[in-house]
């Protein structure tokens, strides 16, 4: 996935949440907050549980458990630490602290990515895994080598799985993770579907020597060097992205075409809101597939919490596809933050609408 992060700042700006014209349509999830652990789910009720260190720790580490929707979905576990040394691999302790029972696993073996070290908890043992993490107050993480550990904040736990539960329908079953009952499992309801959406190839043409008339100049703070970019799609339009604004590690661009001599917008609901004064896309950019647009609205410039969202062309519309969101900058990966909204998306044959 194009990923475009403009580190220029770091000073943390407010993100405007999914807002009034998303909430209508009930298919997008939105993030909730227990404790030190968020949780969100998506359109097809697949969930992600993410617990982080406390607002004032001074190191990066977190539990991610994500679970799919249907009946016979495992929890998947993932335990990850930031490394500034970016090494490749390492072996962690893991104790947990405040606790009275003990883990099925006493260490793991980590490997390094982007200065991330992740491992996975073993299917055979992340049930148990789970339930020791119920009891204590913090995991405590051991690098190799290291001289403290860095601790993950078990608080809101509980609170977070029974939200999952609850959500995909297990609450009082036997597949709960939290509020287990007697409940079968073909008691889980057949997760929703949702069909692919048929979108235009777009190509990257390049800047244009000249904007179009009748479409808006380069805004505030954009460069000169900013001009107006050309995408052609798979049905023979031509879509303009125009930078209206740049402000420290965001910028902003606005979508538009010439139909007939008359210059048209694409609207994009609810990703500017009210902290940005564009209806476009923030740090937008051409997915390597030619099928979406994608934008990277940071919440700082760390980049560790914002929105990403994924938009395909339908040749009249951008329609929203994908949607991941932070709302906590507490260090994780933009790889492993909540997905709230999700869509297959399928290339229309050349030349058709």
């Amino acid at each position: 996935m194009f990923r475009p992060v403009l580190m220029l700042g770091l000073a943390a700006l407010p993100l405007a949440p999914i807002g009034p014209a998303d909430a209508k349509d009930e298919a997008y999830g939105t993030l909730k907050l227990f404790g030190d652990w968020i949780v969100g789910c998506n359109n097809l009720l697949s969930c992600t549980a993410i617990g982080m260190v406390p607002e004032a720790a001074a190191q990066i580490a977190y539990i991610k458990v994500q679970r799919g929707a249907s009946a016979s979905a495992t929890p998947a576990i993932s335990v990850v630490i930031f490394s500034d040394d970016a090494r490749q691999k390492a072996r962690v302790g893991l104790t947990i602290s405040g606790g009275h029972t003990t883990l099925p696993l006493d260490e793991m073996t980590l490997n390094g990515a982007d200065n991330y070290l992740r491992g996975d908890v073993g299917p055979d043992v992340s049930e148990g895994f789970l339930v020791a993490l119920l009891s204590g107050q913090d995991l405590d993480l051991q690098i190799d080598g290291e001289s403290e550990p860095v601790p993950v904040s078990l608080r809101g736990m509980s609170a977070a799985l029974r939200y999952m539960d609850a959500e995909q329908s297990r609450a009082g079953g036997v597949t709960a993770l939290v509020a287990k009952g007697s409940k079968p499992s073909s008691a889980v309801p057949t997760p929703p579907q949702i069909a692919p959406l048929v979108g235009q190839m777009l190509t990257d043409v390049g800047a244009v020597a000249a904007t179009p008339k009748g479409l808006p100049a380069r805004g505030d703070g954009c460069p000169d060097e900013a001009q107006a970019q050309e995408y052609k799609a798979g049905d023979g339009q031509i879509v303009f992205g125009i930078c209206r604004f740049l402000a420290a590690y965001n910028a902003g661009t606005e979508f538009w075409t010439v139909d007939g001599g008359v210059p048209r917008q694409f609207h994009f609901p609810v990703t500017g809101g009210d902290v940005y004064d564009v209806d476009g896309l923030i740090n937008a950019g051409l997915d390597d597939n030619g099928l979406t647009m994608t934008e990277f609205a940071q919440g700082r410039g760390l980049g560790d919490c914002g929105r990403t969202s994924s938009w395909a062309f339908t040749g009249t519309s951008f329609q929203r596809v994908a949607l991941t969101e932070m709302s906590e900058c507490r260090g994780v990966s933009i790889d492993d933050w909540p997905n709230l909204y999700s869509r297959d998306v399928i290339a229309a044959a050349a030349g058709t609408r």
